[in-house]
């Protein structure tokens, strides 16, 4: 005591307090905390997972954790203090660099964000390695007949270039890049149909262009 004021309590239950008669937990600070060291914030160790940077406020909950096989996660919960399995986790940072949002990153994946629910944005640059299919309007393009095409829809069900539905739901989507670029060619290629179509029917009417 100090002046009137309380400066540091144990009480009858072993709490402490830090500038307040009422701890409500072992230890409790009216003020802010300055801690220096290794790890730069405050641990709490549970058996084999590793909370850093722990924070409770107003009934809530927020931290950073490790579990064993160095995965990293940040997370919260609304009631009271629960172990890292008991958080709903918002954020994970695995053993290799991989990001999860809501889900944690698939392993052995090639993918570094994994996002679930969904991803608003104000726009997408996708850069995509296969050619930009304008090749299709070159001369020397082979187009396939319009009678190949239909011979190959009726055996295969899909377009050419274009992964079948049990491929998609085998490889649990598709590549956006990859997909815009082969749809764009089948454009392409249904723009050279459409003109070629015309052209038989201006014919057909002895019309000129």
């Amino acid at each position: 005591m100090g002046n009137g004021a309380t400066r540091f309590l144990i009480d009858e239950a072993g709490n402490i307090g830090i500038g307040t008669e009422s701890p409500s937990e072992k230890l409790q600070v009216n003020g802010s905390i300055l801690i220096n060291g290794e790890d730069k914030g405050l641990i709490v160790d549970e058996g084999s997972n590793r909370r850093v940077g722990f924070m409770k406020y107003t009934g809530r909950e927020a931290g950073i954790w490790r579990v064993p096989n160095q995965k990293f996660e940040i997370g919260r919960v609304n009631n009271t203090l629960q172990t890292p399995s008991g958080f709903t986790t918002d954020l994970v940072i695995d053993g290799d660099g991989k990001v999860g949002i809501g889900v944690v990153p698939t392993a052995n994946s090639l993918y570094r964000l994994f996002v679930e629910d969904g991803i608003v944005t104000r726009d997408v640059l996708v850069t995509v390695q296969n050619p930009f299919p304008d090749f299709v309007f070159e001369k020397e393009y082979d187009l396939m007949s319009i009678y190949e095409l239909e011979k190959f829809i009726n055996s295969n069900k899909h377009l050419p270039d274009i992964p079948s539905k049990n491929e998609v739901e085998q490889a649990k989507g598709f590549e956006i890049g990859e997909m815009q670029v082969n749809l764009l060619k089948k454009v392409e290629e249904l723009t050279l149909y459409i003109i070629s179509l015309q052209k038989q029917v201006d014919e057909l009417k002895g019309t000129k262009h």
